[in-house]
């Protein structure tokens, strides 16, 4: 029985328009109703800082190859990361072929949605510290936050760039005709990346 493929790259842009002189910053999170469509799921998670990215990882702590529940894989791993670039000194930078914006620092947090918010709307930043307490989807929604401050700006000139990544291994499982016992197959990507840093460096950068 062959099963769908489920791997998902999404490139978020945003851009903001019109500023004053000043110096903002973004807050942009990643919830964790990705991982399962059972919400009372354990999840666990990590940040990683990794060359010039950072990024967040999340998956179940119970992974089910090849079940869904309400039409969302039971296994894999969600990646949520942004570039970090620290020798940029002016505020647009090539990453990627494109002019990004670039400010003088990304910052990240992995707690409960109001805590994280909450800390940005004091701050106007996050402090890179990361919850331990693995639990349930749903139990106080924990988000995975990355934060850029852009610097002072007028105005921005290209967008503020995030990366998401959903991939599954095994992706899918194979037979033929002749009615051969069935194997688990890996998308490409896992003979071009030795683990989870290169692979996430590589769909960002």
């Amino acid at each position: 029985m062959v099963q769908l493929m489920l791997c998902k790259c999404i490139r978020i842009s945003l851009e903001v328009r019109e500023m004053v002189l000043r110096s903002p910053s973004y807050l942009h999170s990643l919830v964790a109703e990705w991982t399962s469509g059972n919400r009372g799921h354990l999840i666990k998670w990590s940040a990683t800082n990794y060359s010039n990215i950072i990024y967040h990882s999340v998956k179940l702590q119970t992974q089910a190859v090849f079940d869904e529940i309400s039409n969302q894989a039971e296994w894999g791993t969600l990646y949520y990361a942004m570039e970090s670039v620290s020798d940029c000194h002016v505020s647009l930078c090539h990453i990627n072929r494109k002019f990004v914006v670039q400010g003088s620092g990304v910052t990240y947090k992995i707690t409960s949605a109001n805590d994280s918010r909450a800390f940005f709307v004091a701050h106007g930043t996050l402090d890179n510290q990361v919850e331990t307490l693995f639990r349930d989807i749903d139990n106080t929604s924990p988000v995975f936050a990355i934060s850029r401050d852009l610097g002072s700006i007028q105005a921005t000139q290209a967008p503020v760039v995030w990366t998401i990544g959903l991939t599954t291994d095994p992706a899918i499982s194979y037979t033929d005709l002749s009615g051969a016992p069935t194997t688990e197959r890996s998308l490409y990507y896992k003979s071009q990346y030795s683990d989870d840093g290169p692979l996430v460096s590589g769909g960002i950068s």
